[in-house]
């Protein structure tokens, strides 16, 4: 079974996903790490997240 990670603008369009193995703390930061990296993202204002330990 493989966990997908997406972030969202306030559009609902997607910017980026990922597909991991685990849905644990270093999955999360890992994918958060290259939405942020990314040039064509802006710095967001707010991120959502659902009640996954991994993510709080």
């Amino acid at each position: 079974m493989k966990n997908l990670y997406r972030a969202l603008d306030c559009s609902c369009n997607i910017l980026d996903f990922m597909f991991s193995a685990t849905r644990n703390t270093n999955a999360a930061k890992r994918f958060l790490s290259k939405v942020l990296k990314s040039e064509h993202n802006r710095k967001p204002r707010v991120i959502n997240v659902d009640k996954n330990p991994s993510l709080v």
